[in-house]
């Protein structure tokens, strides 16, 4: 494969941080679009980071929520308790 913005498998679990096995599972759930070639598979760049900055975002969001819960903030970091 010669396009330099498609990833191996494990270069894109490593990208993401995840076990070999955990991404594989996540290509089998077609939570990421992969190309077939022969027996391996690949991922776009592109494809990679929408995946990452999208589970980025609702790992945020619900960081922010668990926060806002436990200790009374905003996002804005306004107390909402006195």
């Amino acid at each position: 494969m010669c396009d330099v913005n498609m990833l191996q498998e494990q270069q894109a679990a490593d990208i993401l941080n995840v076990p070999y096995r955990y991404f594989i599972k996540l290509l089998n759930d077609n939570q990421i679009p992969f190309q077939e070639v022969k027996t391996h598979r690949y991922v776009h760049m592109s494809d990679l980071l929408l995946f990452k900055n999208k589970r980025d975002a609702e790992r945020k969001k619900l960081l922010d929520k668990m926060t806002q819960d436990f200790w009374g903030y905003d996002d804005n970091n306004n107390s909402s308790v006195i």
